[in-house]
């Protein structure tokens, strides 16, 4: 088996879903490119510690044949993703899925499967995280990340080891009975206005 170390990241796009549980799900859509052509060859993505359970890891390729495994790696957990085509090829894409969820119950941080490839550019990587449904974002979040719609999003030049998007039960019904205070005090301001000017005009 030939490794992939000829080849780099062109771009990867990363869909996170959070579940309430603490577990995340997570989709890897990856488009590979630059090696020397191959029939075969292997892409190894890592997490950053062995603090982690992963289960469901399954991959797919449009390009070729594809089979997911787990290393048997001491100081984290490694997926290796290998790769049989019909003709040889200079650049490939493939997903990887995976569930995933921090040993320790860290529920707000889910660690990422990072391909040993060298990104290409400073927006190699479009991250996408969902949160539950019927719950907020609160922050800090970790990549940067930024509203779009429903979801957080964010442009990186390399994909992070890990995200972190805390969130929460929605303040919706508190949101509802400020704006009624609110409301009820321009309600009373105008009437106090409209009192004073009769009061002048008598």
């Amino acid at each position: 088996m030939l490794a992939a170390a000829a080849f780099i990241l062109a771009h990867a796009d990363v869909q996170v879903s959070y579940a309430e549980s603490g577990v995340c799900r997570v989709t890897e859509h990856v488009t590979v490119e630059g090696g020397e052509p191959v029939r075969e060859t292997r892409v190894v993505s890592t997490f950053a510690s062995r603090d982690v359970r992963v289960t469901d890891a399954s991959g797919r390729s449009a390009d070729g044949t594809v089979a997911v495994s787990f290393l048997p790696v001491k100081t984290t957990t490694a997926i290796a993703v290998d790769f049989e085509f019909e003709e040889p090829r200079t650049a490939f894409g493939y997903t990887l899925d995976y569930r995933v969820a921090r040993s320790n119950g860290a529920s707000f941080e889910c660690p990422l499967a990072v391909p040993h490839l060298s990104p290409k550019g400073s927006r190699a990587v479009a991250l996408s995280v969902e949160i539950p449904p019927g719950q907020v974002a609160r922050g800090p979040f970790f990549p940067n990340l930024y509203r779009s719609g429903d979801r957080l999003v964010a442009e990186l030049g390399a994909l992070p080891a890990f995200v972190s998007a805390p969130w929460g039960a929605s303040r919706l019904g508190a949101g509802f009975a400020t704006h009624g205070v609110d409301a009820f005090a321009v309600f009373f301001i105008v009437a106090a206005t409209l009192l004073w000017y009769k009061t002048r005009e008598a």
